[in-house]
């Protein structure tokens, strides 16, 4: 059961809500298509099983299902991962993305897809988020190089894939084509936890973590803050975006973001949201989206250029 409770809190009530709303609201006036098919991959998911995952969603889309009888079909897609996802993509087989900020860059899902994104959705209490690179106080770091042959945890689950990029973007910046042959060990954790008290303890070297992941777990234990500095940030960042085919209608764009940002405030919807812990969200802009993309556009360039 609390597989199925965490599911929900990362991702499927926000899907939920906003199909409620939206099929609620448009489809008796036949402003929506009868069929919808949602997509996203595992990625963004933390300390979920796979099969209880789609356990959950199918169990829901039938709930959906039986509610609204002019739809035909509701289907929902879980991949393995972003490669799957973007065949998916590829083959038209998905036409509402929940995904990362950053596979949307690096598959140029807008370019060659024609997708895009029109909803942001909170990871924190915070629109944007930071990563930060920390060593234990006592290892006193004058540079980069300084990390040569050490140990270094990277935060995994949901925030994985943009972790992963800013350290191979760090390597690059300072001369390290292979962050594997530069430091002796890169080792990603499931659990925010696992990355930082390693350092902590002194048992690994440095770790990387996102700053919402840092501010939770000093707020358990302020000690952290004191035993620990900070060497390198990468500010105003983004995680994962909601896209639509650019080929969807106005108004259809217009009642799912609608129904996206304002899902909180839907009707019949306040009871579950007080059992389930809800996802905050906002509109899409360049400018929100601005850290992401020029993270993307950094690590490119360099890559290019090696």
């Amino acid at each position: 059961m609390n597989d199925c409770l965490k599911i929900f809190q990362n991702v499927f009530l926000f899907f939920l809500v906003f199909l409620i709303f939206l099929l609620n609201d448009a489809v008796a006036q036949n402003k929506l298509r009868k069929f919808y098919r949602l997509g996203m991959s595992k990625e963004l998911l933390e300390d979920v099983n796979v099969k209880d995952a789609q356990a959950v969603l199918e169990i829901w889309t039938e709930i959906l299902k039986e509610n609204f009888k002019d739809v035909d079909k509701i289907s929902v897609s879980l991949f393995n991962n972003a490669a799957e996802l973007v065949e998916a993509i590829s083959k038209k087989e998905v036409d509402i993305i929940y995904t990362s900020g950053v596979i949307f860059k690096e598959n140029s899902l807008d370019k060659k897809y024609e997708l895009e994104p029109i909803v942001i959705l909170n990871t924190g209490n915070k629109k944007a988020f930071d990563l930060y690179l920390f060593a234990n106080s006592k290892n006193k770091i004058s540079g980069f190089n300084d990390l040569k042959g050490k140990t270094i945890m990277v935060q995994g689950g949901k925030f994985k894939i943009i972790n992963e990029l800013w350290l191979d973007l760090l390597c690059l910046q300072n001369g390290a084509k292979n962050k594997y042959n530069f430091f002796k060990k890169v080792e990603f954790t499931e659990k925010p936890m696992q990355s930082i008290l390693p350092v902590f303890f002194e048992k690994a070297d440095f770790c990387i973590i996102s700053s919402i992941s840092y501010f939770a777990i000093k707020e358990l234990n302020p000690q952290i803050s004191k035993a620990l500095y900070k060497i390198y940030e990468r500010k105003n960042l983004v995680n994962e975006v909601i896209c639509l085919p650019k080929s969807f209608s106005k108004t259809e764009k217009e009642i799912i973001h609608n129904a996206s940002i304002n899902y909180e405030n839907l009707p019949n919807i306040k009871q579950l949201g007080k059992i389930l812990k809800s996802l905050g969200s906002y509109t899409y802009s360049d400018s929100s989206f601005a850290g992401t993309s020029e993270l993307w556009n950094d690590y490119q360039k360099l890559k290019n250029e090696k």
